[in-house]
C-alpha cells in the first residue's frame, strides 16, 4: 500500500514517541502508532460495505422489525 507524509507538531510527536518508549514493543515507530490509531477511528468506514444511506435505510428497517 502506498504511504503519504503527514506533518504533525513536535510536541505531539514526543509525546507519542514517549508513549512508544514506555509501551511493551507495541508499536515499533510513531508513524506505526499514528497509523493505528487513525485506523480504529475510521474503521466501519474503511471497512463498511454500505453507504451512510444504505446503513441508515437497513437500521431503520431493522428496528421497524422490533430490532434495537
Amino acid at each position: 500500500m502506498e504511504k503519504k507524509s503527514v506533518k504533525i507538531s513536535s510536541k505531539l510527536y514526543n509525546l507519542i514517541n514517549e508513549h512508544i518508549e514506555n509501551s511493551k514493543d507495541e508499536f515499533n515507530s510513531v508513524d506505526e502508532y499514528i497509523e493505528y490509531a487513525l485506523s480504529q477511528i475510521f474503521d466501519n468506514e474503511i471497512n463498511s460495505q454500505y453507504s451512510k444511506d444504505e446503513e441508515y435505510e437497513i437500521k431503520k428497517h431493522l428496528k421497524d422489525m422490533g430490532y434495537s
